[in-house]
């Protein structure tokens, strides 16, 4: 009902905006290259806003706030400065909740000092980080449909069901698909700020009300963090690399995710359903998190954040800035020393992760002989003081067997033999370490073979992300990268034959010295 009311609403805005001239035309930073109805936004508002006032009055009054700047600033483009102040102000609102019966929910509830500020920079974040997805046909209506799917799935599989935060979810997933109708590339309409804002403002209250009664405060933030995970990570991709490339923040261009990957390759239409993919993976990843709890979803949240920075490099090596004269500038995470750091970043998050992890595996739902459950109790007398110089003693030994090299264009056997060796290695300093310091009291050798196995996997898989991206896209883009072979004439045969196998590059010729 609210997807056929969103699309129908929409296209009565579209003839609404055609006759009152209210039309987004072509400029230098925008990626549409015609003219296009503007208005789609107070269409998705109207529907949202209708939906919100079932699960929260205070919600529904702040969003619609958000809407008014939005529309206001779609006809005058207003100042920066204007339009954070009103935001702030709407996050204010929704943070006291002066309407709505019961405290209003918060980030860190327990403690007020750091809660109030956190939840305020959380709404006025996810608010602008919709309005800077909503930069290439589909993108932002799309990703909001997602995220209030999750949301719904959170509000209805809950320890404590809340059906009017399921109905609110499914009001947005609907107002957001019915603009999508009109949306999906090639555009008929734009949504604007107006729509926009609304979605990402609503978005960010309806993500903090799903039930995780009884989760820690980590918890509650990385749920709602990991549901809305494509706007965030857009966000931060577009301020490392303007930061890095010494541009403004707030200056537009085509430097966000959905247009580094139309430039790796993809078309439109299928750059934007990739990106909702992934947005529905970090959402079921928000979603383990909420059902399994920080403990056992530690492997879930590490291995997401070391795959999302990973995602980050990878789409990091785009070019897409250009110099005074038009020619491309070579970006700054190519330089040798940014992917090292990378590297050992990922390892230190992977491997900690690892050996939580294993503890997980291995003493989760375990009872302990006098009683009471025995993860907290390991995990507080073995896995945290260990977890120093285990981490310290893997990343030691990948150095010695040189299994740091930035970015790995191929993997090898040799290479994977290398990390086995590694990682067994630093096992047996663990080991050594903890009977030296402790006599091995409360450890356990299942967690040290469950340790060695997670981390093999996870070095191994890190080496090959990349090249794994690398194809993917090839693949994807359905381009071809061409090569002229070089060598011995007796291996050229052998080595043609083993390219046009592989299908991925086209074979130019083959040349001998």
């Amino acid at each position: 009902g609210a997807t056929l009311a969103g699309a129908i609403a929409t296209r009565l805005v579209m003839a609404a905006a055609v006759k009152l001239d209210f039309v987004s035309r072509p400029k230098g930073e925008r990626w549409s290259h015609r003219p296009v109805p503007m208005g789609g936004g107070v269409a998705i508002a109207a529907v949202l806003i209708a939906g919100l006032f079932a699960c929260s009055y205070d919600l529904a009054l702040a969003v619609s706030i958000v809407f008014l700047l939005g529309l206001i600033d779609d006809k005058r483009n207003l100042s920066p400065k204007i339009k954070l102040a009103v935001q702030m102000g709407a996050a204010a609102l929704v943070v006291w909740g002066p309407l709505d019966p019961g405290p209003a929910p918060r980030l860190f509830a327990d403690w007020t000092w750091l809660a109030i500020p956190v939840t305020g920079a959380w709404y006025v974040g996810m608010c602008n980080s919709v309005n800077l997805l909503d930069n290439m046909d589909g993108s932002a209506a799309g990703i909001s449909a997602v995220a209030a799917g999750f949301v719904y799935a959170l509000a209805v599989g809950g320890a404590v069901p809340a059906p009017e935060l399921a109905f609110a979810a499914t009001i947005a997933a609907g107002a957001a698909l019915g603009f999508l109708v009109w949306n999906f590339p090639p555009a008929k309409v734009f949504m604007g700020d107006a729509g926009s804002l609304s979605l990402g403002f609503a978005l960010a209250g309806l993500a903090l009300r799903a039930p995780l009664n009884g989760s820690s405060p980590l918890t509650q933030l990385l749920v709602p963090a990991f549901v809305l995970g494509i706007p965030l990570f857009d966000t931060a991709l577009v301020w490392v690399s303007r930061r890095a490339a010494r541009r403004p923040f707030l200056q537009g261009g085509k430097d966000h995710t959905t247009h580094r990957l139309v430039a790796l390759g993809l078309s439109p239409r299928r750059t934007v359903l990739v990106i909702y993919g992934v947005a529905a993976a970090m959402g079921g990843i928000g979603v383990a998190l909420a059902h399994g709890g920080l403990r056992t979803g530690v492997l879930w949240v590490v291995a997401g954040g070391a795959l999302a920075v990973l995602v980050g490099v990878f789409l990091g090596d785009v070019a897409v800035y250009q110099d005074a004269e038009g020619r491309a500038l070579v970006p700054r995470s190519r330089h040798p020393a940014v992917l090292y750091g990378v590297e050992l970043l990922v390892d230190a998050a992977l491997l900690s992760g690892c050996w939580l992890g294993a503890y997980a595996v291995r003493f989760g739902g375990v009872q302990l002989p006098e009683g009471g459950p025995a993860l907290p109790f390991y995990l507080s007398a073995s896995a945290y003081p260990a977890l120093p110089y285990v981490v310290g003693f893997k990343i030691a030994a990948l150095l010695l067997f040189r299994l740091y090299r930035g970015f790995w264009r191929t993997i090898h056997f040799s290479d994977v033999l290398a990390v086995g060796k590694a990682l067994l290695t630093a096992t047996a300093l663990i080991v050594l370490t903890a009977t030296l310091l402790d006599r091995f009291a409360n450890y356990s050798r299942g967690v040290i073979a469950i340790d060695w196995l997670l981390s093999f996997l996870a070095v191994v898989a890190s080496r090959s992300f990349l090249r794994f991206l690398r194809d993917t896209m090839a693949r994807l883009s359905g381009r071809q990268q061409k090569a002229l072979l070089l060598g011995p004439e007796g291996l050229l045969p052998l080595l043609s034959k083993a390219v046009e196998d592989d299908g991925r590059l086209e074979l130019l010729g083959a040349l001998a010295p």
